[in-house]
């Protein structure tokens, strides 16, 4: 798992308690915990509308399946007879972000997608150089078309700039964040441009784990920006990252603690994409004012809102698909009095609709009658004629045995009645709990022993038989008296019936005490969900900055530049975006890229790469390791032959009942090569070379060789040292000085 949003991490409990998905699972220490924040919060904004398909419990289970690591701390498995190691390293964009490293045998695998290159506020950037040229690259093609012309400072002047003039105009701020990933980094540049700048207004974060995010912040300094941990060691709490003052930053949890905050104001809520919680809510209010701003930090899917609002020309109105639950009473009838009186027009229209129909087929389905007949006399002699004449061509047709003697029925169409319940309506029941800032209000009852609990009290609202708490002496302090009131119990000044320990007020059946045992029952709310297209009209200024934290396509091409893997495999972004990363890659260092459709399958195995073999003992005896190791592997040159086993030989050994036996029966077998067949080989240079290395070695041995981008010379130019894609090309007059840089040259490598 790479990172903790929604995009890579929401369906992770809905595929472990649904589907049964049961394969380890590993990601980073931050991740874990704040991927637990971001489905809460999302799980939170499905349940004001819906029953979401996963609950509390499954994410429980979710996170504790998932296995935390740290940066670079590897993890070993048994896979084959061989071994696989996985390792995560520092991607930014989000703390704990992570890039994968996955290596077995020689092949070398990465798997990094939206990672960033920039240093922020409070995370380095990401550096790939733990490889030199990797088998497979897995990434994405996400920004491979979108070029950053703006430098990080020029957005932050933008930003700060655009919320102070509508703070002073009298408006306010809206800038829609996730739960617990880049809103880090907003509010670490806004507090420092909040206190700088000496601003009067509030600047509020609302969210369900508004709280909880920032502790978690403050407890995960080590994988933050080295300014981050710098900032930590300081004395005053106020100069610590995410150490707000309460009257700084205002951490809400509920939106109807922004009645409060009565002038203008910055709010930053979730989640980003405008698509459920507090900030779509918040939308709809403020975009119907001219004052207000609405700033818009990350592109979301097409379908949201700030994927509409991020593009130019900003519309006027956007459409979001929108998702309400309403109460209805048994029959299905909401109870609200304008959806009731809506539901109730559109049924009277559809009983006239049918009314009119009924007639209709009644005047053309009839029998034939003369005019005659229905023009003389009265009402009573007509209805009499009518049912005559069915009632004779009814019994004709049964004489006669045949249908086309008998006037013919029409068909009579029926027309759907959509508002009409179709299905019995049941009781939605689910289970309520209550949280506080430390966690799950629990009753101690349900952790005491059979003998030591209290006796029975009335029921919770979660359906939990409750207790009556019992003083030192043994009595009773709280008995319901007849109007459901706790009679006996502690007083208030004012003679007021308070719960024990919690001062709620019981004047006139108000203020019941809370909690397990206390909580009188009451009837649970039939819910049903309604889809509607929700229409919002954008009267408001409207903003985009890029603070997403993904690397521009710049980037990644300097990226696919310095370690030209063999093979890539493009995942994510649009279709041309994935094409312009094929053609780059093709035509630059000549890889092989990949771009698989949305479930299918591919090799990723490195044509004609690494086999396993049999080394004979003959051969292990003539091997001379080297010294030094490339990438980790001890390196040894052997000129040996490759022996294949014949089909008898691969059916005796397979037949044995030890496993490696069995393996080991279809590996070919490595050989020393006679004598005569052995003609030695030129050199072969194994290694990195880094420019800036070798200049500080030469220049110890008193060689002065400055280097200028792929280049070094000496200061009379009679020494020149190229390096070019895998070729090191040195030219020079034969001479000490020449012999003595190329000695220091090959040092630089492991030779054969």
């Amino acid at each position: 798992l790479t990172f903790p949003d929604i995009a890579h991490i929401g369906a992770l409990p809905y595929a472990r308690a649904k589907l049964g998905l049961r394969c380890p699972a590993f990601c980073t220490v931050p991740v874990w915990r704040m991927g637990k924040l971001f489905v809460e919060d999302m799980l939170w904004g499905c349940e004001q509308f819906e029953r979401c398909v996963f609950d509390r419990g499954d994410i429980e289970e979710t996170f504790h399946w998932i296995t935390p690591l740290k940066y670079q701390q590897e993890k070993d498995f048994e896979i084959g007879g061989t071994t696989l190691t996985i390792a995560p390293y520092a991607a930014g964009r989000i703390v704990g972000g992570a890039f994968w490293l996955l290596k077995r045998a020689a092949e070398t695998l990465i798997y990094a997608v939206e990672f960033n290159h920039r240093r922020e506020q409070h995370l380095n950037g990401f550096v790939l150089e733990v490889v030199e040229r990797p088998s497979v690259l897995i990434t994405d093609g996400y920004n491979m078309l979108r070029e950053s012309k703006t430098r990080r400072a020029t957005l932050d002047q933008h930003l700060f700039s655009a919320i102070k003039r509508t703070l002073t105009k009298g408006g306010d701020v809206l800038i829609p964040v996730d739960p617990a990933g880049r809103v880090l980094e907003l509010l670490l540049c806004l507090h420092r441009f909040w206190k700088s700048s000496k601003m009067k207004f509030p600047l509020i974060f609302v969210s369900r784990v508004s709280r909880v995010a920032m502790d978690f912040a403050r407890s995960q300094m080590e994988y933050m920006s080295n300014a981050c941990r710098t900032a930590a060691l300081s004395s005053s709490d106020r100069d610590r990252p995410f150490h707000f003052h309460p009257r700084d930053v205002h951490l809400l949890h509920d939106l109807r603690a922004l009645d409060q905050f009565r002038g203008p104001k910055l709010i930053l809520a979730s989640d980003a994409y405008i698509s459920v919680g507090y900030s779509l809510q918040i939308f709809r209010h403020l975009s119907q004012n001219p004052k207000n701003l609405v700033i818009i930090t990350q592109r979301g899917p097409e379908y949201t809102a700030s994927y509409q609002l991020s593009r130019s020309p900003i519309p006027k109105e956007i459409k979001i698909k929108a998702r309400r639950s309403i109460e209805v009473d048994e029959n299905g009838v909401p109870l609200d009095p304008e959806l009731k009186k809506l539901v109730e027009e559109k049924k009277s229209k559809i009983a006239e609709e049918d009314k009119r129909e009924e007639k209709k087929d009644e005047t053309s389905q009839g029998p034939d009658v003369k005019k005659e007949e229905l023009t003389e006399g009265n009402d009573t002699d007509i209805k009499k004629v009518v049912v005559e004449d069915v009632k004779d061509a009814k019994v004709g047709e049964k004489r006669d045995g045949n249908a086309d003697t008998a006037p013919k029925k029409r068909k009579r169409k029926k027309r759907k009645k959509t508002l009409k319940t179709k299905y019995p309506m049941f009781q939605e029941i689910r289970e309520t709990r209550e949280f506080d800032d430390y966690g799950e209000v629990i009753d101690p009852e349900d952790f005491q022993a059979p003998e030591e609990q209290s006796e029975p009290g009335p029921r919770s609202r979660n359906g939990r038989q409750g207790a009556f708490p019992r003083n030192r002496s043994g009595e009773q302090p709280f008995v319901q008296g007849k109007n459901g009131m706790y009679e006996n119990g502690p007083r208030s000044r004012n003679g007021q019936r308070m719960d024990r320990g919690r001062g709620m007020d019981h004047k006139n059946g108000r203020g019941m005490p809370r909690g397990p045992g206390f909580e009188p029952p009451g009837p649970r709310p039939r819910l049903k969900t309604i889809w509607s297209i929700l229409k919002i009209d954008v009267k408001c200024e409207v903003m985009y900055l890029d603070y997403e934290g993904r690397s521009d396509s710049k980037a990644i091409k300097t990226i696919l530049k310095q370690i030209k893997p063999s093979k890539i495999v493009t995942m994510h972004g649009s279709d041309s975006s994935k094409d312009a990363m094929k053609k780059y890659s093709q035509r630059k260092f000549k890889s092989t890229v990949l771009v698989p459709k949305k479930g299918e399958p591919i090799d990723i195995m490195q044509e004609g790469g690494a086999i396993p073999v049999i080394l004979e003992q003959s051969l292990l005896e003539q091997l001379e390791f080297k010294k030094e190791k490339v990438n980790g592997f001890d390196i040894a040159w052997a000129d040996s032959l490759l022996k294949f086993k014949s089909r008898d030989e691969i059916d005796g050994t397979a037949s044995s009942s030890n496993e490696d036996a069995k393996i080991e029966a279809f590996l070919p077998v490595l050989e020393a090569a006679p004598a005569d067949k052995v003609k030695g080989h030129s050199a072969i240079f194994l290694g990195q070379l880094k420019l800036p290395i070798l200049a500080r070695q030469l220049k110890k041995k008193g060689e002065d060789m400055p280097f200028e981008k792929n280049m070094m010379r000496n200061n009379d130019s009679t020494m020149v040292l190229r390096k070019l894609e895998n070729k090191i090309k040195y030219y020079g007059f034969l001479s000490e000085k020449y012999f003595k840089v190329r000695n220091v040259l090959y040092s630089e490598f492991t030779s054969l």
